[in-house]
Formats: C-alpha cells, structure tokens, sequence
C-alpha cells in the first residue's frame, strides 16, 4: 500500500499539478524584473529560482514562468506599519540601525528616500517602520533549556546571523545543522544548539586527538576556523576554556580531522566515463528520501496539491527524485538496464528501520539517500557488511560510521584552499591587499603566511568605509588584487562601490572564498562585472547551462526548468551509475580511474579519507566577466 501511495503523489507530481497556479507570461518592452515581480505580487528572487537561465540583460520576447502567489511570507506589505522618529548618533549606520530594529536596510531606504542617494549623516531624523501583527517570540523560553539539542521557531523578519549570535553560535555551524533550509520564513523550526548545556564528551580515544598549542592574539573564532573545529566542541574537549578563557600557551585537545589542503594531490584531468563502460549487467539503485506518505489522502487530490505545495521537505524530495529518474532515463539509453526502487524514509530512523526489514536493500549497488546526517549514519551502520556505495545528496559535515558512505558536497573549506592555490599560481607582479574583519580572521592570516606582502585595508575612524579608505593601498601600472573576508553589509557594499567608482584609474580585481547572499542581494551585478569578481563555489549553479541536454529532456518531459534541486539529484545519480558501469563495482572504479567528472552543475572527485568513507573534493573558481556573464576559470 505505501509503494502505492508513493507512486500516486509522485504522479501527481510528475503530472504537473503541483505548478497549476503557475503561469507563463512574455516579457514586453521596457519590462524590468523588479516591475513585473510587483505586476504579479511575486519577488525578484522567486521569479529567478524558477527560470535560472534567464537573460537579464535582453529580458523583451522572453517566455517565463511565473510563480505562485505566497501568501504565508510575513513581509512588511502582509503588515501594518507605523514608524518612531529617531536621531541617528554617530557612527551608526544604515545596517546597524536595521540590525538593531530588525528589518532590512532596504526597509529604511523606503521610508526614507533621500538616503538612495545620500550617506546617512550623524544627526539625521530618520523614520524607521514598525511592523504590525508581529508573531510573539516563542523562543523566550527555549534559551534557558537544559537540553543541548532544541529547536527554534523562526521570528518574521529573523536573518541566520541574528538567531545565530543568540544561541552564541556560528552562522555556518547553524547551515550544517539544517542543511535543508536555504531562505528563512517565519515558522520555519531550526535545529540549534544549547551551549549552556551539560553534555558530555565522546567517546573517541587518545589516538583520535592531537594538540595545538595557542599563539599570541589568536582567538576563539580563528581557531575554530583555522583548526575546522567548533566553538563548542572546542570547549567541550577543552573545560579549562570555560573556566580562564582562552589564553597563549595553552595546549589544546583537537579531534583529528581530514586536511583540506590537499587539492594539489587531486588528479587535474577531465574524466569522461561514458568512454569506459564495461560493466552492462542491470544496475540496483535504491532513493530513500522523506516522502512523509503518511501525510496523504490517498482519496483526496486537491488535499495532496495543497501538501505539495506546503511541505517542503517533500518538495525538495520530489525534485531530488526527479532528477535521479531523468539520470535513470539517460543512463538506460546507453544500453544499461536500470532498476530504481523508491522509499520513504518518513524522515526518521525508525522510518529507515521499517524499510530494512520489508526490503533487502544490499542488492543495491547505489542509494542515494537519505537526506540528514544522523541518519545517512544509521543507514550505513545498518548496511555495513554490504557492498552498496550510500550517497548523501545535502549534507556537508564529516560524516562518519562506514567506508561506503559518498559525501558528494564538498565542504566548505575547500573554496579557501582553492582560492589560495589559484592566488598561489598568478601572484606574480600582483598588487595584492586584504578587506577583512573578525570573521575573516582566521583566512586572513593563512593568506599573510602564504603571501607576506598582503597589506590589510584599515577603515578611518568613521561612520563607514570610504574611498579615501583604500585607495592609499592601490597601486597604479601593474594589478589590483583586493580579497574580500567579511559578511559585513557595510564593508561589502561600500568595498565594492569605491573600487568600482575608481577601475577607471586602476587595474582592479576583487576575490573571496565566499560569495554570500550581499553579494547577490545588495551589489550591482555590473559592479562585479567591472570588477572581474572571481570567487569558489562548490558548484556551478550561477553559470548559465540553458543548452545543456538535462535540461533540454527535463523541460520536455516535466514542463518546467529543473531547479537546483532536480539538477543535483540528475548529477549525483547520473555520476554513480556511470561509476558502477565502468569497472565491477563503483569502488574499484575509484581506483582504477583517476580525475575528476563534470556534469550539469556539480563536480566529483572523491578521495577515500584516511579512516573511513569518500569526500568530494571538487570546486569551482567562478568569474563575472564583461559581459555579465560567468565563466568556470578552473
């Protein structure tokens, strides 16, 4: 029966019920995005996630799809407003002021127009808008928790940083323990972590450690950092910590970890495995994701529309599946017959156990699945003595428990030690300086050990970074290297605006091992243009591949532009069944062909970690060139 009910609401999936309140609609002149988003009561953003390949810069003629109207995002238009006049102090900004308040920047611009054009000025009366009908803080009495593992319902108008500093956390260790949720909305429940917990440490032995002994001005963060470790774990080997602080001299017990400085030793060769299938018997693969089928009324289709549309981990689901079954597709008009079973994980261990027992999953050569870390882990405990290679599709912490298990996305660290490599290689004849704050710390000392001559850009004892800021530290008749390391909206924002004010003067390039979402949200794309903005990223999903043939298939059989979504889930599928196609077994396969794979967006070049399982190492360096488009540089 649930193999049923799995297949009714992947049908009406596939059917393309689910994109009924989507609607197409040809761009007229003079149409901009921002104007045809208020046409429709959409954002920017939505129309964007559902045509990735749009061409902003010749939007006339062009067919698009518009998406649905939401109507549980809390945004300042779904509220009343009223404003309070406030007296801007000195050195306050427009982002401190938003922070403080909790709304955007952009939120303070509107109701004060004179600032798109002009700084904000010490002194300066200012309205700043209060929303109404804000939800109360549930989270009062979470912080107080004596357990170490709670949750926290996500506030209108929270950002990651704000939820993130006040669980004293960081805004990545908040990423990887919810990996699923890229873009908050109120209501949203985030998995975070109580630091004034009692938990005890592990059970890994001595052979399992190493220690570090604390340099002179290093901190907390730039330990965590440097040494891939976090706050809490930190503390948690370390007790002294919590009681003295962090002081120089200290001997510090550090968790062994895989090093990341290795992308030397990756093989620099393309491999293309079609040209090596040797192995034509019938494939197994096996999808376990979170279908939640116990959610469905399997008499009720207007009640399934209604979930698809709500549930979002089942929508991510069902677009991971259905690039998986357009990768099956491929694959088997290559002449490889293909089998795919399909279950659902109900997003739990007990979940997984009850597939276990129903279903012989060690005649699988492939699962891809499941979706969370713990239980990848249960999993792969569970099929320790099969030889079935489990691919996890999101997550991209250390994932221990088994020598089978696939982290197919690379960690994050990996952008710093490409970027430092491609640095390492063209430095030559470079100028090059450093914008970095706190946060950066930690990379801005590896590039000061890598490249000594890195001089720091420092901000004058102002409200904000100006041009006479960095220009001292510009040098004209040979390049202009500015890194970037920071998450600050301010120096972003303002970094970015005087150095594009003054390329007419110098050969400027600006770089960062972190393309966070100001630079998407906050800075002109042509400002990046100008400025040939290079920077890693784990895959390619910003370059355009409207021609590609997945593409071309998907749209053909579903309708639609695969997401990101939909395209990772065609590239992990369609890379393992190639891998178990060209040797006996997707294991001696990794042996005997070295290199790396490219498909639609991702990379793969795995290496087996010194004690268990395989981790991509595979990242892209990504260029804004003239003409606004994007180009893989590596």
């Amino acid at each position: 029966m649930k193999k049923k009910i799995i297949l009714i609401i992947i049908g009406i999936w596939l059917s393309g019920s689910v994109f009924a309140q989507n609607q197409s609609y040809r761009i007229e002149k003079n149409e901009t995005l921002e104007s045809i988003a208020e046409k429709f009561s959409v954002s920017k953003s939505d129309i964007l996630s559902l045509n990735p390949d749009l061409n902003e810069k010749k939007l006339e003629g062009q067919v698009i799809v518009i998406p649905a109207k939401e109507t549980d995002r809390a945004t300042p238009n779904a509220m009343g407003v009223r404003f309070k006049e406030y007296k801007v102090k000195r050195k306050e900004t427009l982002y401190t002021l938003a922070k403080e308040n909790g709304i955007r920047v952009e939120d303070i611009k509107k109701y004060n127009p004179y600032l798109y054009d002009e700084q904000l000025g010490e002194n300066d009366m200012i309205r700043i808008p209060i929303f109404e009908n804000e939800a109360r803080d549930f989270n009062a009495s979470v912080q107080t928790s004596t357990f170490r593992n709670i949750a926290h319902v996500v506030m209108p108008k929270e950002t990651k940083y704000g939820i993130s500093k006040r669980y004293n956390m960081r805004v990545e260790e908040l990423d990887s323990l919810n990996p699923l949720i890229k873009e908050l909305r109120p209501g949203q429940v985030l998995k975070v972590i109580n630091h004034l917990s009692k938990t005890e440490p592990s059970t890994l032995v001595e052979e399992d450690f190493t220690y570090y002994e604390v340099q002179p001005k290093e901190t907390i963060y730039s330990l965590t950092r440097a040494l891939g470790i976090s706050k809490d774990s930190l503390e948690l080997f370390n007790p002294v910590l919590k009681e003295l602080g962090l002081q120089a001299g200290m001997e510090l017990k550090i968790p062994r970890r895989e090093s990341s400085s290795d992308l030397e030793t990756l093989s620099s060769e393309k491999l293309n495995l079609q040209q090596y299938l040797s192995n034509r018997s019938t494939k197994n693969i096996s999808v376990l994701l979170p279908f939640n089928i116990y959610k469905v009324n399997e008499e009720d289709k207007s009640e399934n529309k209604a979930l698809l549309k709500s549930d979002e981990i089942l929508g991510i689901s069902l677009d991971l599946y259905s690039g998986i079954k357009t990768a099956v597709d491929s694959v088997q008009k290559m002449g490889i017959p293909v089998q795919i079973q399909v279950y659902d994980t109900e997003g739990s261990t007990r979940g997984i156990s009850k597939i276990l027992q129903g279903n012989n999953l060690r005649h699988s050569q492939v699962i891809i699945g499941p979706l969370l870390a713990p239980n990848i882990r249960y999993l792969a405990n569970e099929l320790k003595r099969s030889n079935t290679a489990i691919f996890s599709p999101l997550v991209n912490e250390e994932l221990q428990g088994s020598d089978k298990i696939f982290q197919t996305r690379p960690a994050a660290a990996l952008k710093e030690e490409l970027l430092i490599s491609y640095l390492d290689s063209l430095s030559t004849q470079k100028n090059m300086v450093m914008l970095y704050d706190q946060k950066g710390a930690s990379f801005a000392q590896r590039i000061q050990h890598k490249f000594p001559s890195v001089r720091r850009i420092t901000q004058a004892d102002t409200d904000y970074l100006q041009k006479s800021d960095i220009t001292p530290y510009l040098e004209k008749g040979r390049p202009n290297w500015v890194l970037m390391a920071t998450e600050d909206y301010g120096l972003i924002s303002n970094a970015i605006s005087a150095l594009n004010a003054v390329r007419s003067e110098y050969d400027i390039r600006v770089l960062t091992a972190d393309k966070n979402s100001i630079y998407d949200e906050e800075v002109p794309e042509e400002y990046l243009s100008n400025l040939k903005f290079t920077y890693a990223s784990i895959d390619k999903s910003d370059v355009s591949f409207e021609n590609d043939l997945f593409v071309k298939n998907y749209r053909r059989q579903y309708g639609i532009t695969p997401n990101a979504y939909a395209t990772r889930g065609f590239d992990i599928a369609f890379d393992a069944l190639l891998r178990a196609s060209s040797s006996t077994d997707i294991f001696r396969s990794l042996s005997r062909y070295k290199g790396y794979t490219e498909y639609v967006e991702s990379r793969f070049n795995y290496t087996k970690k010194s004690k268990e399982g395989y981790t991509n190492k595979a990242v892209f360096l990504i260029q804004y060139d003239d003409d606004l488009t994007l180009k893989v540089l590596n």
